[in-house]
């Protein structure tokens, strides 16, 4: 009887504390604003809703800002905010509201009993996920919401499936997830949504970032892939996604804050637009082993219905990697421009170049060929760049390494040539300090005043896990000297090719 008893309270109610035990309180709908669910935390009796970027303090000091609500609340009894009383279904005006305010809430049940919380105000999408365990080594059911500063991008309950990811990582104290959205109907169904400005799908992660204290390594590592590739070095057809967007997001875990996450899509055949009967993708993971045995197959999968497919994928695979390390010079560069993306290739070795991520040369990437096409690389797992490894260690700015197709090529100068040309055009833009300094500061500024920092770090205080005691304005602040010595090493380098 207590299977079917669960599956019924899963799906219906939400109603899990931490600790497993049934609670009246935590109902997910309890209070909405403008139908986006509020976050309770029951630990300290806080609650959170997020504002849109508008509203962020540090620009509006001295603005009478105003934010009009529609309140809706499932228990019978009466709801206050700033002892003013709120009946279901009607509009609420806040006054002088920005990111970071704090209001009085108080809940009177029909029986007398008061209910007291300070209901504050974020920048970042909320999340909030419901499960009784969740495991490392199966998925396990559970609910899922995410109220958005955007309330168009909000989304109602969804059934899940969720498990801990990661490898070295698992033993961290804040874990990280993945989960797919599963048919409330049918647990055993997938369902594809679309999740805040990002492509719908069914396959989700939220990254715990536990090591990165500025949280912002990965994500403005795939932000600067995004904004290279494709572009137009050479006439390029991909007409794919390049890598994965992602949001900085604050998870609820049971009704208990858990912390500032990012929000991400995976890497698969659909987000690169990849044909579906004639392409194949590999994840290179083992940087330990030589040759076929550093990947792992992605797509096709390998079953018995695709068998000729997962062969066919592995012999070209095969081929490729003995074509690089192998093939006489003559053979290389006659069909080198035949067998991989050179723009792709170019501009991959560039975001490796500008972030130092030394631990994506030999795995931490997928290597795919559509039908027909040419060998293309996309970039995953960056967290060990851009000035810290994957202990937390500081990195030296000046190292410098060069994938194994790039070798080869730097052999002969219009290659040379077409690498400095497609640096210091960069340099330029996208490269340029002062761009990427804008991209850390504004999402320094997101993270900081919307208090996701301050929460992180209570929540998640610094231990023996780190290499040193930065918190996340520290860890900025090098990230951006950092990155001043890294850039004039890189044009150092580019310049005595």
């Amino acid at each position: 009887l207590l299977i079917p008893i669960f599956f019924i309270l899963i799906l219906t109610g939400c109603i899990f504390e931490s600790d497993g035990d049934l609670s009246s309180q935590a109902d997910l709908e309890f209070v909405k604003f403008n139908d986006g669910y509020l976050a309770f935390d029951y630990s300290d009796d806080r609650v959170y809703f997020p504002l849109a970027e508008e509203y962020n303090k540090t620009d509006n000091l001295e603005k009478n800002l105003q934010y009009k609500v529609k309140v809706e609340y499932s228990k019978t009894g009466k709801l206050y905010i700033d002892e003013e009383e709120i009946k279901n279904g009607d509009d609420f005006t806040f006054q002088n509201i920005v990111i970071g305010s704090e209001k009085e809430m108080v809940f009177v049940s029909s029986e007398g009993e008061e209910e007291n919380y300070i209901l504050e105000f974020t920048g970042l999408p909320i999340v909030q996920v419901f499960n009784r365990t969740i495991l490392d080594n199966e998925s396990s059911p559970g609910q899922f919401c995410v109220t958005s500063p955007n309330s168009s991008e909000n989304t109602e309950q969804n059934s899940i499936a969720i498990q801990i990811r990661g490898a070295v990582s698992t033993g961290f104290v804040k874990k990280s997830y993945g989960f797919e959205i599963r048919d409330s109907e049918n647990w055993q169904d997938n369902e594809k949504i679309k999740l805040l400005d990002m492509r719908k799908d069914d396959d989700w992660i939220l990254d715990a970032a536990y090591l990165d204290r500025s949280f912002m390594r990965n994500r403005l590592a795939h932000d600067l892939f995004l904004s290279i590739w494709p572009d137009s070095l050479q006439d390029n057809s991909f007409d794919g996604q390049s890598t994965v967007k992602g949001r900085f997001v604050e998870l609820f875990l049971n009704n208990k804050y858990h912390g500032l996450y990012i929000l991400s899509e995976k890497i698969d055949r659909k987000l690169l637009s990849f044909n579906k009967k004639a392409s194949f993708l590999f994840k290179g993971y083992n940087h330990k082993k030589e040759g076929l045995e550093k990947f792992k197959m992605e797509y096709p999968k390998d079953n018995p219905w695709n068998m000729a497919a997962v062969a066919n994928a592995w012999d070209e695979l095969d081929n490729y990697l003995k074509f690089i390390t192998e093939s006489s010079d003559d053979e290389f560069y006659g069909e080198i421009e035949n067998t991989v993306d050179i723009e792709n290739l170019i501009n991959y070795q560039l975001l490796l170049h500008i972030t130092a991520a030394s631990d994506n040369i030999l795995k931490n990437f997928y290597l795919g060929k559509d039908k027909n096409g040419k060998f293309q690389y996309f970039p995953w797992d960056l967290d060990s760049s851009l000035g810290r490894s994957w202990t937390s260690m500081k990195k030296n700015p000046y190292e410098w390494f060069e994938l194994v197709e790039t070798v080869r090529l730097l052999n002969r100068q219009q290659y040379k040539d077409l690498i400095k040309e497609r640096w210091f055009a960069l340099r330029q833009d996208r490269f340029s300090y002062s761009q990427l300094v804008a991209r850390i500061t504004a999402y320094y500024e997101l993270l900081s005043s919307s208090g996701a920092y301050r929460r992180n770090e209570v929540r998640w205080p610094i231990n023996s896990d780190y290499c040193d005691n930065d918190k996340a304005t520290d860890d900025v602040e090098y990230l951006k000297q950092w990155l001043l010595q890294r850039l004039s090493f890189v044009d150092y380098k580019m310049n005595n090719y």
